[in-house]
């Protein structure tokens, strides 16, 4: 078969929905991957709840920093300046960047900003700029839905921006020593996210048709699914500190990921890997950790004497993790031989998932001790996984990635030290 690659304007493709060949661009794919910082739970919704602190920098620290700023820039370029691309491959299109991915980069730039300074007028700009930056991708998923997005994503874009300006609310108000964002704000975020969950479920390998071509992506994934379930449960959790209603809210979490893991389950192998099955396992193991943590009021979810079955919890969550960061890395590098220029996408679809799961299995590591030793350790191989995937973006692009997987591949690099960093240095 032959691939084509297409870029032409949205406006365009709204008007005539036929795909004409076209000029050069590049594309990725990703989850909601998923480590903008959450406001409860996991790594995978909005910026940091909390304002970072700008660490003391030492001369290594300040470039890590720096370069971690840069890469987050260029990344988020590159994938903003693509979203509306396709690729065509004989009647099947496939628009390869997702607004969550712009996303995504946008809150990496955002917290690498405030991360380099400790001043809060300057993460006000930053929060600011933040905004401006997901109204532009508001705009522009308006005029891609329905013909080259699925419905839902006009709510997963109400969401972002949403968060957004809950995130610039609660710094002003710390500015002010106030408490006050506003309810009908919080109320707004949590209907997206209930919309977007229930439309990224709705989709799963859902494919539509175009006029006589097939529209095969956005196929939503189970890691998709459960990012809106987090955003869900995080903006429920912010609707309310009553110790009650949070256990009521992560039950009902809990309840969708199960839910999840059944669709995944009857989905597999045949419209998704083997390896999801691993992601739906460590869904809900997560999920379930949550609920004992709340019901229990613990900080972090570590050893005790009477822990066997939070043992076997952990365990289980970080074997998922793990046989999850597997999968997506021979994934990665398989030769995919599904027609023609089905490997390239394939691989533009993957690269981004590996990242998040080499996270997740740090995260799960180091709750499984409060050692420091171990914690470092964990770390340690983190970095390892993460230069061995640079590595291999190095040697994919541009054939196979585009040139700013490079930018992806750095930010991942500096994230990862500049984490071995702190850990050090506490």
């Amino acid at each position: 078969m032959f691939l084509t690659k297409l870029k032409t304007t949205i406006a365009a493709l709204l008007v005539a929905v036929t795909v004409v060949a076209g000029a050069i661009a590049v594309e990725l794919s990703a989850v909601a991957t998923h480590e903008p910082q959450p406001s409860k739970h996991d790594q995978h919704t909005s910026q940091k709840e909390n304002t970072p602190q700008a660490s003391q920098k030492t001369d290594g620290s300040a470039k890590l920093q720096k370069s971690r700023l840069d890469a987050a820039k260029a990344t988020y370029t590159g994938t903003w300046e693509d979203l509306g691309t396709v690729w065509r491959l004989g009647n099947a299109i496939f628009p390869i960047v997702r607004p969550e991915e712009v996303f995504t980069w946008s809150v990496r730039w955002l917290n690498a900003e405030r991360e380099m300074s400790d001043k809060r007028d300057e993460h006000i700009a930053a929060l600011e700029e933040h905004i401006k930056r997901m109204k532009d991708i508001q705009k522009r998923v308006d005029a891609m839905t329905p013909t080259l997005l699925p419905a839902w994503s006009t709510s997963a874009t109400a969401w972002y921006v949403a968060d957004a300006e809950i995130g610039l609310a609660k710094e002003k108000a710390i500015q002010k020593a106030a408490e006050v964002v506003s309810v009908a704000l919080l109320k707004a975020r949590l209907d997206a996210a209930k919309e977007a969950y229930k439309g990224a479920l709705e989709n799963i390998g859902e494919v539509k048709k175009i006029g006589k071509a097939v529209l095969i992506a956005p196929i939503e994934k189970p890691d998709e699914v459960y990012a809106w379930s987090v955003r869900w449960l995080n903006a429920e959790l912010d609707m309310s500190n009553k110790r009650d209603d949070q256990i009521a809210v992560l039950e009902e979490h809990i309840k969708r990921m199960k839910e999840l893991q059944k669709k995944v389950s009857a989905m597999t192998p045949d419209l998704l890997p083997m390896s999801s099955n691993s992601a739906a396992v460590f869904y809900l193991a997560e999920a379930e950790i949550w609920l004992v943590n709340k019901k229990e009021n613990l900080p972090q979810f570590h050893q005790k004497a009477d822990a066997g079955e939070r043992q076997k919890m952990l365990k289980a969550r970080l074997d998922a993790a793990k046989e999850a960061f597997t999968g997506a890395w021979e994934w990665l590098g398989a030769l995919i031989r599904l027609g023609g220029g089905i490997e390239k996408i394939q691989k533009r679809r993957i690269f981004l998932e590996v990242y998040p799961w080499s996270v997740r299995w740090l995260n799960a590591q180091r709750d499984m001790s409060d050692k420091r030793d171990d914690h470092i350790a964990a770390s340690e191989e983190h970095i390892k996984r993460i230069k061995e995937l640079q590595k291999r973006v190095d040697a994919m692009t541009p054939n196979l990635l585009p040139e700013w997987a490079n930018s992806a591949a750095a930010w991942y690099v500096a994230e990862a030290e500049l984490c071995l960093a702190k850990e050090k240095a506490k």
